[in-house]
């Protein structure tokens, strides 16, 4: 019982004299923020936007870590899992290490406030901001961001449709159809997009809507209630608007952040755009099995569709490739190079 009731003191006298309480610096989570953490905390802002709309795993921690290596003094490790921001910083023996952790909501995708974020981080890292700078410069860009008005955005799903069509026909009341319909799908995805519902339905809805659509045109048309529209594919109609749903970029970010070892990341990305096809093709299910129940045929062929002249071809590969920018708030030299690129490219398939 002696034993036990002095073994604290023989133990600090064996480390030769009583130990020293030491106090224990705490960084504050109010409005005294300490420059480390409002800089881990600049890095993670910028990181977690970029990351919600697409950009690959690997090039989000290098500009994160330039960011901390310029205003940190100690090194940070940065991961991204899936959708989850991981940053944590090794304060040494004297200090517990400090982690922020932060989920990633899915974003609009726009090229114009990630290029702003991307030139930022770049400044950073080159010294020219301060961290006060930085984070004024920050909170003016998220404040503000740069995007062009909702109905632009519809105009550039029509216009993409029907640069869709016009690789297949040159029939003007063909095309315009087309467009009207990209027009509404663009509409109709901002309004199921704004009830927070899951992709995966989403997909579902606009799939068979599209399909419906094309049925009902082409039985309107078949029966002479449509006859400028002459003699219609309906492939043609519903592949115009299917092309709106294609999960296309999301599946070349994934295979990048694969190549760049990022994999539980690219198993995600890969599983999303996965369960986005299969949205689209069991939309496609119900409207055609919709339009069945009402008497309605849809003659869809299995056979490749045939292309329309090649200059037809060349102008609906620019317009898919400008509106698609477009769409995705490019800025207006970028819309203009995209366009230029997309033809050039098609050339070279041809």
């Amino acid at each position: 019982r002696l034993h036990t009731l002095f073994s604290p003191l023989l133990a600090r006298l064996a480390i030769g004299g009583t130990a020293t309480l030491q106090p224990t610096s705490v960084e504050k989570l109010d409005g005294a923020l300490t420059p480390n953490m409002r800089a881990l905390r600049l890095a993670m802002s910028i990181a977690d936007q970029l990351i919600s709309m697409g950009t690959p795993a690997q090039n989000v921690v290098h500009m994160a870590l330039s960011i901390t290596d310029t205003y940190c003094t100690r090194k940070v490790h940065i991961d991204v899992i899936s959708s989850q921001l991981i940053l944590s910083q090794d304060r040494g023996n004297d200090y517990e290490p400090l982690t922020l952790l932060r989920t990633i909501p899915p974003r609009e995708i726009n090229y114009q406030h990630m290029q702003c974020l991307q030139t930022l981080a770049a400044t950073i890292a080159d010294g020219a901001l301060t961290l006060d700078a930085a984070e004024r410069e920050l909170d003016a860009i998220l404040a503000k961001p740069r995007r062009y008005p909702p109905w632009v955005i519809y105009l550039a799903g029509g216009g993409l449709s029907a640069g869709s069509a016009l690789l297949y026909t040159a029939s003007l009341p063909v095309i315009f159809a087309t467009f009207v319909m990209g027009v509404a799908i663009m509409w109709l995805l901002a309004r199921l997009n704004r009830i927070a519902l899951p992709v995966f339905f989403t997909q579902i809805i606009a799939a068979s809507v599209i399909t419906l659509v094309a049925t009902i045109i082409t039985w309107l048309a078949t029966n002479h209630y449509l006859d400028v529209l002459g003699i219609i594919n309906p492939t043609i109609i519903t592949v115009s608007g299917i092309v709106l749903l294609v999960a296309g970029m999301m599946i070349v970010g994934a295979f990048q952040d694969a190549i760049d070892e990022y994999y539980v990341t690219a198993t995600g990305r890969l599983l999303k755009v996965a369960m986005m096809t299969m949205g689209v093709v069991i939309g496609v299910m119900i409207g055609l099995y919709t339009a069945r129940r009402f008497g309605i045929e849809f003659v869809a062929t299995p056979d490749q569709l045939q292309l329309t002249g090649t200059m037809y071809q060349y102008i609906g590969a620019a317009a898919i490739a400008a509106t698609f920018a477009l769409g995705n708030h490019t800025q207006p030299v970028g819309i203009i190079l995209a366009g230029a690129t997309g033809m050039l490219g098609y050339d070279i398939y041809l």
